[in-house]
């Protein structure tokens, strides 16, 4: 009698389970970053470098990837075009708010509200003003910055690098 109140219990606990991390039917045709790879990598030691390339490999293929993290299904893109559909179409695509899943953290207190962590309206209105400041951006200031640091760290084999001196104009 025991062995069966043991199983209903595991039973249980088994379908809650599944019903939480089972994958929503929309995002069923988008590959899979397996975070029990992750985690098992993380224990065996395995550098950030190569769980990236891990990472990087289902990521270049098909620009888009889901992972089970924090309670939830968390897609990263990496595919331009349909990261400036996601980006500017915040109906269809809802971003995660950080007052949602992290209300008390400091953080969130931190970041508040902005272009980047805000939908709809709220998105519309901070989109409007920072708009302006990009379209006469200085785009060669940071193209040489970025020139400088690549030099630098060809240069430099397993060195630490003084970052902040090379990004001051």
């Amino acid at each position: 009698m025991n062995y069966i109140v043991v199983i209903l219990v595991l039973s249980f606990i088994a379908y809650k389970i599944y019903q939480k991390t089972r994958v929503p039917e929309g995002l069923k045709n988008i590959p899979t970053l397996s975070f029990l790879d992750l985690l098992i990598e993380i224990f065996t030691k395995v550098g950030p470098d190569k769980r990236w390339e891990d990472t990087r490999d289902v990521l270049e293929k098909e620009g888009i990837g889901k992972l089970w993290f924090n309670g939830q299904w968390t897609i990263t893109v990496t595919d331009l075009g349909l990261v400036k559909d996601i980006m500017t179409k915040t109906d269809l695509y809802p971003k995660a708010l950080l007052e949602e899943s992290f209300p008390t953290s400091l953080i969130t207190k931190y970041y508040g509200t902005n272009v980047v962590l805000s939908n709809g309206d709220v998105w519309k209105r901070h989109r409007r003003i920072a708009n302006p400041s990009f379209r006469n951006l200085p785009v060669h200031v940071f193209v040489e910055s970025a020139t400088k640091l690549l030099n630098v760290m060809e240069k430099i084999d397993n060195e630490p690098i003084e970052v902040k001196s090379l990004m001051h104009r």
